[in-house]
């Protein structure tokens, strides 16, 4: 196993679907320690990954889910809360986040001090527009005292107010939402606190610069996920040479994933890959 920092991810108690258990074995395999943090037990982790209860980190009390303006159909995710909790993993020095659909192609590097990447090839520029590419939140490290880090969890902590970059008018929907209820980070868009809160805060404090290319943790886009339906070696080889991680975009894999697969295909190898302990 490669030395500190393992990384750390955040589960579903119970058993496991196959595109985490695949995700954390690709990780075990190119010599990572995983963390996998849970509000419950849960009973089918793989070989070299270790559960952590996350009530070490914030209480199961403190959950909030999305309830906000925009993609009704995710309402009740934890994904605003993932996003609150993967900052704090980041400020208590516990490891490296990635999300349990990353598979590794690489190791990362254990002594690069920031490991942060672009979603896509075409970056935010004055405005911040959540259409363009933003900053991932799938991979991260950053050192514990990050300002960019620090605003992150001041942002998703109690007491909550709105973030500083909704417009007047994102501002009212989620008043009109919220009904005279308190805001929480649930209330607003749904990535609002993970890619756009991430790329708000890097830009803020001038660290574009230490966002490596897409090519090397997010080398397909969500709205490419077909590709993974490709012959597995040539869609490996497809991929650019400095690739260490593939982001599988989960919402858009399982979609894909819901008929069979063609067999040999990247996406069959990785529910074969599933299956074995």
């Amino acid at each position: 196993m490669l030395s500190d920092p393992p990384l750390v991810t955040f589960v579903d108690p119970g058993p496991l679907n196959w595109v985490t258990r695949a995700c954390l074995k690709s990780a075990v395999r190119v010599g990572h320690s995983v963390h996998a943090y849970a509000y419950g037990e849960i009973s089918d982790l793989p070989r070299g990954v270790t559960a952590k209860d996350a009530n070490e980190v914030t209480p199961k009390a403190d959950i909030f889910l999305f309830d906000g303006v925009t993609q009704p159909e995710q309402s009740g995710s934890l994904a605003p809360f993932s996003d609150a909790l993967r900052y704090r993993l980041l400020s208590l020095g516990l490891g490296t986040w990635v999300d349990w659909d990353v598979y590794f192609l690489h190791a990362l590097d254990p002594d690069q001090t920031t490991i942060l990447g672009w979603e896509g090839p075409r970056p935010f520029g004055a405005s911040l527009n959540p259409y363009a590419a933003m900053v991932g939140n799938a991979i991260m490290r950053m050192p514990p005292d990050s300002r960019v880090l620090q605003d992150l969890v001041r942002i998703t902590s109690a007491p909550y107010e709105m973030p500083p970059w909704l417009s007047p008018w994102l501002r009212y929907q989620v008043k009109r939402n919220l009904g005279g209820a308190p805001y929480n980070p649930g209330a607003a868009r749904y990535a609002e606190y993970g890619p756009i809160a991430l790329s708000y805060y890097i830009r803020k404090h001038r660290m574009k610069s230490s966002v490596r290319n897409y090519t090397y943790h997010y080398p397909v886009d969500y709205r490419e996920v077909s590709a993974f339906l490709q012959e597995a070696n040539a869609f490996l080889a497809s991929l650019p040479r400095e690739a260490q991680t593939i982001h599988l975009w989960n919402s858009s894999f399982r979609r894909l994933t819901n008929t069979s697969l063609p067999p040999n295909s990247f996406a069959a190898r990785l529910r074969e890959e599933s299956l074995d302990a």
